[in-house]
């Protein structure tokens, strides 16, 4: 497990990125919830109810893997979904959810997935290579129930890493 004095560097870079989203929009006020990881069995969260624009490291929260807070405070709502991910693939190094008005609406366009293709950016993606790739990116329905989500997201990880 992680040395919690080895968490500044963690903590800096994420709390930056996470301003750097909220300047763009993305994010705005307490909406949104990221995190790193930072080792096998640890990650940084935001916790909840903090401005995403003003963020600064004290805005995070050391957590384990298996939902143990390891500092105070209260993690995001999403943090269950946050910590499924990271079980779920080891090469996962940081979950960034936004609020953006883009985001939104294209959730809202499909039942399973979004397709995409034509695209030269989708070739950011793992395992595509040409823009004439037609990628569907997995859609799941919003639950408040973080746990609830987070198991759909377990059930259909196939479709996530194929």
């Amino acid at each position: 497990m992680s040395d919690p004095n080895n968490l500044q560097p963690y903590a800096d870079k994420l709390a930056e990125r996470v301003r750097a989203v909220a300047a763009r929009g993305w994010c705005p006020a307490t909406g949104g919830n990221f995190s790193t990881r930072v080792d096998d069995e640890t990650c940084l969260i935001t916790a909840s109810g903090v401005d995403k624009a003003v963020i600064t490291p004290d805005g995070l929260m050391h957590m384990q893997l298996d939902g143990e807070p390891l500092s105070p405070g209260k993690p995001s709502a999403e943090a269950e979904l946050h910590l499924a991910l990271y079980r779920l693939d080891p090469t996962i190094g940081a979950v960034l959810h936004g609020h953006s008005v883009a985001n939104t609406v294209l959730s809202r366009l499909g039942d399973e997935a979004l397709i995409v293709e034509g695209y030269e950016m989708q070739k950011a993606t793992r395992d595509v290579s040409s823009h004439e790739t037609r990628l569907a990116v997995p859609m799941f329905d919003n639950d408040q129930d973080m746990r609830v989500l987070a198991r759909e997201v377990e059930l259909r990880q196939d479709e996530l890493w194929g």
